[in-house]
């Protein structure tokens, strides 16, 4: 039985083996308020002047309550430490992920500067070619014209000394006018032909090399990109493998301390109804 002034032992015992889902809301309302009162009641009561039964049912009642206060400590502090592995696992990923966005958009960029670049040298270099071509036959179809008009006039002033010496020489300086106009024509279009193949196979290695560095800026930007995503899942990985290791370790700690509390608390009921149950004999 208990000390005078304190909580009855077999109702102190009978509310620490029933469960809370057992109970009334009144019933735990005045079970907390019993149970306040009464410890503040042990608390001032000297060790020397309480009976063996209330000594034991305070002890068991002292072990019980810090051992639940340790239980919901090491929970909160598991729940706290996976929270905060996770948040940074999540943070790693959202910079990871932005870096991989940046690299591609760079990447991207620098190829399509490239393309264009190459794209005006092209044109630039066909145009080039282009104009030198038409340089060069203009310069040919006019030195062909000044060669014929001299042989000409040479036809002319020497056909003044003899009429049938004057066709002959006439007909024979036109030929020679024509061959050789013809000449510096067929010269002038070949030119014109050469720079103008010049032109073209410059612009398709041009356009080639374009095409070849935006490929490979592509090709690496897509690489760059792999890479930083697997990256990203093996960190993620890494920091969720580690908080549910965490997580576990509390746990297990949480669940040792359950069951030491919960045998310690059986074994004080245990040796409390014993002493119970002889103290009425």
């Amino acid at each position: 039985m208990s000390d005078f002034g304190r909580k009855d032992l077999s109702d102190r015992l009978g509310e620490t083996i029933t469960p809370d889902s057992q109970k009334s809301s009144a019933d735990q309302a005045k079970e907390s308020a019993t149970g306040a009162y009464d410890n503040l009641a042990g608390s001032l009561q000297p060790g020397d002047n309480k009976s063996t039964s209330q000594k034991l049912s305070d002890q068991t009642h002292s072990t019980f309550d810090s051992t639940s206060d340790n239980l919901s400590s090491g929970t909160g502090k598991a729940q706290n430490i996976a929270s905060d592995y996770t948040s940074k696992a999540q943070d790693n990923a959202s910079g990871a992920t932005k870096n991989v966005q940046d690299t591609a958009s760079h990447y991207g960029q620098k190829a399509q500067d490239n393309a264009g670049s190459a794209a005006q040298n092209v044109q630039d270099t066909a145009s080039h070619y282009g104009q030198k071509a038409q340089d060069s036959a203009s310069a040919t179809a006019g030195d062909a014209q000044n060669v014929a008009s001299d042989y000409t006039a040479k036809a002319q002033e020497t056909a003044g000394a003899t009429a049938q010496n004057a066709k002959e020489t006439a007909s024979n300086y036109t030929a020679k006018a024509q061959d050789t106009a013809s000449d510096y024509t067929a010269k002038a279009q070949d030119t014109a032909s050469d720079y103008t193949q010049q032109a073209q196979e410059t612009g398709n290695a041009v356009a080639q090399n374009a095409k070849d560095t935006a490929s490979n800026a592509y090709d690496q930007a897509a690489d760059n990109a792999n890479a930083a995503q697997k990256n990203i899942q093996e960190t993620a990985s890494q920091y969720t493998q580690q908080a549910q290791e965490t997580g576990s370790t509390y746990l297990a700690q949480a669940q040792n301390l359950a069951a030491n509390a919960l045998n310690t608390a059986s074994k004080a009921a245990s040796d409390a109804a014993d002493y119970i149950s002889s103290d009425k004999k």
